[in-house]
């Protein structure tokens, strides 16, 4: 589709007499004359590769996040028994929990301001740490 579009872009269309007869044909490039070779650095900083990374890792993010926050429903129990072995309240634990939920805005906000995939791929939040 895209070397299509690029061939298509760049033919030459046929020049006609009144009559509809081609004068001069028209000129369509080899694909290999209008396809561009993309470097490894492009590649990482390209506008069409970036918000599928940003997306992808955003995924990745709240994946981590539900796990955690299934990790704190045990620590919320535990400390409503009196039992958490950090000492933490309930309190504690749901201030924790709340910041978790709040995150994805956040993580959007931070993703879009990145523009190559190794600083999307790297970046997670102090909260998932």
């Amino acid at each position: 589709g895209i070397i299509a579009d690029r061939v298509r872009r760049a033919t030459i269309p046929a020049i006609r007499d009144m009559d509809g007869n081609v004068q001069t044909p028209a000129i369509v490039p080899s694909a290999d004359d209008v396809a561009v070779e993309i470097t490894e650095v492009e590649l990482k900083t390209h506008s069409w590769r970036l918000p599928k990374a940003r997306e992808s890792r955003l995924e990745d993010i709240r994946s981590l996040r539900d796990a955690k926050l299934e990790a704190l429903d045990t620590e919320y129990i535990r400390a409503l028994e009196g039992s958490h072995p950090g000492g933490r309240t309930t309190a504690d634990v749901a201030a924790v929990k709340q910041a978790l939920r709040d995150l994805p805005p956040f993580v959007e906000t931070a993703l879009a301001a990145m523009n190559n995939t190794d600083e999307i791929d790297a970046y997670l939040p102090g909260e998932l740490s």
